[in-house]
């Protein structure tokens, strides 16, 4: 193990990682206090060696982004979306290509979302120590014992990637989880991604949803812009609290969250006493899902789809979760299609026709 902490070290070490195709990836932050990861440690393994790089030494950086975006360098995570979003926060880049172990597990049978300690037991038969999981990453000088562990996240994902690429060499399966992975090698969603400063936010128009949505809304693009929880901002005692109360004034509001620990500006105060009070526009439920209960009918439907996506999933050996979850199924017979992941790609063709079908009692195509 090798800890990158001063620019020497780390053009050496960007130098020798240009002739990598596979490196083991893994990121350490602090999250308790911000809505966006504090990135502290970025651990990397290549064939013969690992490394920590200290992200918090004042180094220049700018050549370990370039490896991070290198097409020709595959980055081996497990579970990789908060990693992208503490590297795309700090760095403004999106890892890619990427590798997820634990998407590719469930691929080949393995439980959803399984662990990266479970996985790394299952195929090597290995226990990993996770008693120093929620460290303070933060701390300096580097403590090694916490060093140690960080290392082992990445020790062994090679070998777990060599294992699944093995499992994924037949049939589709492999072209599949690609899909997936070029979908996971985007920027973060970010709800208020499009709003220029929090002015822009302020003159935001929220009337064409329902009052909750609207509160919600809110809460994140203040966290966003603010950095701050989104709990802290207010939390969903909080919501409940207004949409039983709806207060009207300043004072009011301020009186309910009294006890609120962060103190939110007065002109998110008006703002949120203002989506509160302003009436939606006409007809703005028209496109939003139904969450009635289900007809006797629909359930009856249901437990068909979930017969065949159980059947289906252990033919392909894929977990029934990352082909259908129980919402996107309750979904299709309301005849609400929106962001149904099994309508498109290759879920459509391995299970979603042939649910829509059953569902609809009609061989159209949904949109």
């Amino acid at each position: 193990m090798q800890i990158i902490d001063n620019q020497n070290k780390l053009d050496n070490f960007i130098l020798n990682l240009q002739s990598e195709t596979v490196i083991g990836f893994d990121t350490e932050f602090v999250r308790e206090q911000t809505y966006w990861p504090d990135l502290c440690l970025i651990q990397i393994a290549t064939q013969n060696d690992q490394f920590i790089v200290d992200i918090k030494s004042k180094l220049n950086f700018d050549c370990l982004w370039d490896i991070i975006q290198n097409p020709k360098i595959e980055k081996l995570i497990h579970s990789c979306k908060q990693d992208i979003e503490a590297i795309y926060y700090l760095s403004g880049r999106v890892i890619t290509p990427i590798f997820d172990t634990q998407m590719a597990a469930m691929f080949c049978g393995f439980k959803d979302s399984i662990s990266y300690a479970q996985l790394v037991k299952e195929i090597l038969d290995i226990d990993l120590d996770k008693d120093l999981q929620y460290s303070d990453w933060s701390e300096r000088p580097l403590n090694m014992k916490k060093c140690e562990y960080a290392i082992n996240d990445v020790k062994y994902l090679r070998t777990i990637y060599l294992y699944l690429q093995k499992k994924l060499s037949f049939g589709e399966k492999k072209n599949w989880l690609y899909e997936e992975m070029a979908i996971l090698s985007r920027p973060p969603s970010i709800i208020s991604k499009n709003l220029e400063s929090k002015e822009e936010l302020l003159k935001k128009d929220f009337s064409e949803k329902d009052v909750i949505d609207r509160l919600r809304e809110l809460r994140e693009n203040i966290a966003v812009l603010s950095n701050i929880p989104r709990k802290r901002i207010l939390s969903d005692t909080n919501i409940n609290t207004l949409l039983e109360q709806k207060p009207n004034d300043l004072a009011y509001l301020k009186n309910i969250l009294s006890e609120n620990k962060y103190v939110l500006e007065d002109k998110y105060l008006n703002k949120i006493i203002e989506v509160i009070t302003k009436k939606p526009i006409e007809n703005n439920n028209i496109n939003k899902p139904i969450n009635s209960k289900l007809s006797k009918q629909q359930k009856s439907i249901v437990s068909e789809l979930n017969k065949i996506l159980k059947n289906i999933s252990e033919e392909h050996k894929i977990c029934t979760h990352l082909i259908a979850n129980q919402s996107d199924l309750k979904n299709l017979v309301r005849n609400n299609h929106k962001n149904i992941k099994f309508l498109k790609g290759w879920r459509y063709n391995l299970f979603g026709k042939l649910a829509f079908e059953i569902s609809s009692k009609s061989d159209h195509k949904p949109d």
